[in-house]
């Protein structure tokens, strides 16, 4: 296929053969996500290629879809969308020994290195089948930029209505073209070491910024928290409507004005404070993310152990989605306390705050629906009364005394999922004799004592 280019304002569209491609002087920003395709990614490439390759004559060449570069002042170009494609391509020019494919690009994230090693022998297994491929016949559309902002505006543009990364991959795009160029491997390195808590993370400040009595916002329920309806919402939340006119890195803070001395009362960063493109998102959410891990994910050793069997004994135990919805609006406000003032007092908060939502599943003989736990969260101003409580005593003592509920008395039996989950409650608590009459006044007796016993 001829060189068919489109020119408009420094942006060039050109329709070219790979090994045209790869005579250019293809780079990785250090900054960029690692190389992560694994054998279910390259085999669906393989088989793409196979299926074309049998197609009767005349047929068209493979098209292997769009490359954004960005071209620097040096001529290099760098592979702002596309990474993944080209390096598994450039893996397989290195096993056929096509010259100037695979050792004009250089890796320097460990990830990267260590995926490139994987695939080069298990490609290496499929010889046959790659050695027919031929970079002369494989057609792909490049977008060469010379501004870096105009080349990550065509990856989000690109990216967010389809369903090739995530929304926080995407934020990653959009805040790290905006961090000064002398920080932004420090910054790639950092992010990435928490990636693996970032999307559960993202979407959990979602609802402490949106579920706001004062400006509440729409959000998927917590019966979509798994799929990819959050997108759209999580670009606009942190990419969209994040400040553009300058990127200085604010803090919004809680202080405790206390004989005339300011102090934070934990965190540099609110929840619901308005952030800014570049280090102010990318710290915030490095911050928030932190506390996700030690309250979840990597739980220290010195919190308590009856937090730890809270979380692990009832809360972790999602025989039931109307259960994981409750989990995740105790993660939601335990996260919320949290990062307003601190985890000195987690545990009373924890079993509190475990009492005031699960009260949902006590109260209702109906099945537990993502619905049931967004109104009674908005009816209870429950994520208001948290982060704007002016100390620990206002909403701990809301939660132990003001909050009230009472028990229904069906379906108690273990066959119910109502009934497995008092029982669970029962046992761990040791919550003998426990009636719909009673049963919060022996187990708020029980969480007295636990904390007392400290």
């Amino acid at each position: 296929m001829n060189d068919q280019t489109t020119s408009k304002a420094g942006v060039q569209v050109k329709s070219i053969l790979l090994s045209e491609l790869f005579t250019m002087n293809l780079a990785i920003p250090e900054y960029q996500r690692p190389y992560k395709w694994g054998e279910k990614e390259i085999s669906k490439l393989l088989n793409q290629l196979k299926t074309h390759d049998e197609r009767t004559f005349p047929k068209p060449d493979f098209y292997l879809g769009s490359i954004i570069l960005h071209e620097d002042e040096n001529n290099n170009y760098n592979i702002i969308d596309g990474q993944q494609r080209v390096t598994t391509l450039s893996i397989i020019g290195a096993i056929n020994q096509i010259n100037g494919s695979f050792f004009s690009l250089t890796y320097n994230n460990p990830v990267s290195i260590s995926t490139i090693h994987k695939n080069y022998d298990f490609l290496k297994t499929k010889a046959e089948l790659i050695g027919k491929i031929d970079f002369s016949k494989i057609n792909v559309t490049v977008v060469v930029t010379k501004s870096q902002d105009d080349a990550y505006n065509f990856f989000e543009t690109l990216n967010t209505g389809g369903v090739r990364l995530t929304g926080v991959q995407i934020l990653k795009a959009h805040h790290l073209r905006r961090v000064p160029t002398e920080k932004i491997n420090q910054y790639a390195v950092a992010w990435e070491k928490e990636e693996a808590y970032l999307d559960d993370v993202v979407k959990r400040m979602m609802y402490l910024r949106r579920w706001d009595v004062l400006n509440f916002r729409f959000l998927p329920n917590f019966k979509h928290f798994d799929d990819f309806s959050w997108k759209e919402y999580i670009i606009e939340e942190f990419s969209e409507q994040t400040g553009k006119a300058n990127f200085l890195d604010l803090g919004f803070s809680w202080h405790i004005n206390e004989s005339n001395t300011l102090k934070l009362s934990i965190s540099k960063y609110s929840p619901r404070q308005p952030l800014n493109d570049g280090e102010n998102f990318i710290n915030f959410i490095l911050e928030n993310a932190n506390t996700y891990k030690i309250l979840f994910e990597k739980i220290p050793s010195h919190f308590p152990d009856d937090y730890k069997n809270l979380l692990n004994k009832i809360v972790n135990v999602n025989d039931n989605p109307g259960l994981k919805y409750m989990k995740y609006l105790f993660q939601v406000s335990l996260l919320g306390y949290s990062l307003k003032w601190g985890t000195k007092n987690l545990l009373k908060f924890s079993l509190y705050i475990f009492r005031c939502v699960y009260s949902i599943r006590l109260f209702n003989d109906n099945s537990i629906l993502d619905t049931t736990v967004k109104n009674f969260a908005t009816e209870q101003k429950l994520l208001d009364r948290i982060l704007y409580s002016t100390s620990e005593t206002q909403i701990l003592n809301w939660l132990e005394n003001d909050y009230k509920y009472k028990p229904t008395s069906p379906k108690w039996e273990s066959r119910f999922v109502k009934g497995r989950f008092i029982n669970r409650v029962l046992y761990t608590y040791n919550l003998t004799g426990a009636t719909p009459d009673n049963y919060d006044l022996l187990l708020k007796e029980k969480f007295l004592n636990i904390l007392n016993s400290k």
